[in-house]
C-alpha cells in the first residue's frame, strides 16, 4: 500500500467520498492491441474486465504512522464571469490565491459530502457525463504562471511537511519513484515562484492531458485547471512530451531526477505503477469538464480507444479504465481533490466515484 501523507481521512469521510478506497494494488500490463481506433461516446452498461501480467515498473512500498483527520467545511462556487461555450468560470487573482492557500490544510478543506446529490445512480453513458459536466463546469481559473503557489499546498508531501506555515515544503511529485525517501523541496521548481535554487530544477508543472491537443493557449481554462496539472518530475515530464498514456510497449526507461528508473516511453508513455490510476482519473475529468470545449474557445475533448490524438481526441481509453480499476484513489489523491476544490471550487468526480468511468466509457 502506498502512503502519501499523514493526513489520512477518517472512515466517515472516506465513506462519504467514495465506496472504493482500498490501498494501492500492483498494476498489470495492458495489451495495446485491444485498443481499436474508434471514438468512445458512451456505454450504458459494462462489466469490468481484468488482465494479468507482470508490472515492468518498480512498485515502492512505504510505511509509517498515520494520524486521522476529519475534513470538514464546505465551499461553494463563486459567481461566474464568463459563460461562453464550455461552461462558466470565474477568474481568481494572485492575491486571492495567496490568501486561500495561506491557511488551507487537509483539515480545513471541503469534503464531497452532498456534492453529488444531483447525480442519479441510474445515469450512465452520455447522460451521466452530461450531468457531471453541469456539476463541475463552474470553477475559478487562476493564472498558469501563479500555480506554483497553489501547488505548494495541493501537491505538498503532507507527511514530511505537515506545518501549513512552512513556505518551502517537500513536494509529492508525479512520476517520481521515491518521494518518501528522496523528496524534493518546493523551491526546486523550474520557473515560476518556486525557482530559487539555481541549477537544481527538479520539478515543473505537468499537463496530464497535453496542452498541445486542444488548448495550447495560456488564457484557456483547461490550460490552468489544477485537476490535471500536477507538480511532476521534470525529466519524466520532458520525456513524456505529448505522448498518450499507455503500455509503453517497446520503450526505454526514463531516469528520474533521483537517478531511478521510473516511467517508460515507447509509442506511449507508461507512468510509475503508483501514478497510473491518478493519470487515468485526470484524463477522465478533462474529457468530461471540456467535452463541450472551453469557455474561452478551446477544442472539445473526447476519449478514443485507439491512437487518434488529433483535434482534441485522446486514445487508449481501455488502458486508462484498467488503470483506474487496478490503482484506486488513495488518501493523498482524495485529499488533493479537496484542496483543489477549496481553490478552484470544483471536484474531480472520478476520484470520489471511480465507478463513474466504466459507467460512461466502459
Amino acid at each position: 500500500m502506498k502512503k502519501r501523507c499523514l493526513f489520512v481521512l477518517s472512515i466517515t469521510a472516506i465513506l462519504v467520498l467514495s465506496g472504493c478506497r482500498g490501498g494501492r494494488r500492483g498494476s498489470t500490463s495492458v495489451d495495446p492491441t485491444s485498443d481499436n481506433p474508434t471514438t468512445i461516446a458512451s456505454n450504458s452498461s459494462s462489466t469490468p474486465t481484468t488482465t494479468s501480467g507482470n508490472d515492468p515498473i518498480p512498485t515502492v512500498t512505504t510505511s509509517g504512522n498515520s494520524s486521522t483527520t476529519t475534513v470538514t467545511g464546505a465551499t461553494t462556487a463563486s459567481t461566474p464571469s464568463s459563460t461562453t461555450g464550455g461552461g462558466s468560470y470565474s477568474t481568481g487573482t494572485l492575491s486571492s490565491l495567496t490568501t486561500i492557500t495561506s491557511t488551507l490544510t487537509p483539515s480545513s478543506a471541503p469534503t464531497a459530502g452532498g456534492y453529488y446529490n444531483s447525480i442519479s445512480s441510474s445515469l450512465s453513458g452520455d447522460s451521466l457525463k452530461s450531468a457531471l459536466y453541469n456539476l463541475i463546469k463552474g470553477h475559478t481559473k487562476y493564472s498558469y504562471d501563479n500555480l506554483e503557489i497553489a501547488m505548494r499546498t495541493t501537491d505538498r508531501n503532507w507527511d514530511k511537511s505537515p506545518d501549513p506555515n512552512d513556505e518551502n515544503p517537500y513536494m509529492f511529485l508525479l512520476y517520481l519513484v521515491n518521494n518518501d525517501t528522496k523528496p524534493h523541496l518546493w523551491n526546486e521548481s523550474h520557473g515560476g515562484f518556486g525557482s530559487t535554487v539555481t541549477g537544481k530544477y527538479m520539478w515543473d508543472k505537468e499537463h496530464m492531458w497535453p496542452k498541445s491537443n486542444g488548448f495550447n493557449t495560456k488564457g484557456l481554462e483547461a490550460y490552468c485547471d489544477l485537476h490535471h496539472l500536477r507538480a511532476s518530475d521534470m525529466k519524466n515530464n520532458n520525456t513524456r512530451s505529448n505522448y498518450p498514456y499507455g503500455p509503453g510497449t517497446g520503450g526505454n526507461w526514463v531516469v528520474d531526477a533521483n537517478g531511478d528508473n521510473s516511467g517508460m516511453r515507447g509509442a506511449t508513455y507508461l507512468p510509475t505503477a503508483r501514478d497510473r490510476g491518478d493519470c487515468a482519473r485526470a484524463i477522465f475529468y478533462m474529457a468530461t469538464r471540456y467535452s463541450t470545449g472551453d469557455g474561452s474557445g478551446g477544442t472539445k475533448l473526447a476519449l478514443t480507444t485507439g491512437t487518434d490524438d488529433s483535434g482534441g481526441k485522446w486514445g487508449y481509453v481501455n488502458t486508462l479504465l484498467q488503470w483506474n480499476d487496478d490503482d484506486p484513489p488513495d488518501a493523498w489523491e482524495i485529499t488533493r481533490n479537496s484542496l483543489v476544490q477549496a481553490i478552484q471550487k470544483n471536484r474531480n468526480p472520478f476520484i470520489d466515484h471511480p465507478e463513474y468511468a466504466r459507467k460512461i466509457w466502459g
